[in-house]
């Protein structure tokens, strides 16, 4: 399982965060990260 959790952890590092840093949109990627995080560790 925590494979699996960094597996899509970078996968959105690399699409989503990327994206959103060259369309000026990083705040609401980093926010979605974290919920994220929150979800996967206790």
């Amino acid at each position: 399982l925590d494979r699996v959790s960094r597996i899509i952890l970078d996968e959105h590092l690399t699409q989503c965060i990327g994206r959103a840093a060259q369309q000026g949109n990083i705040e609401a990627e980093i926010e979605e990260l974290k919920a994220a995080l929150d979800r996967f560790l206790p």
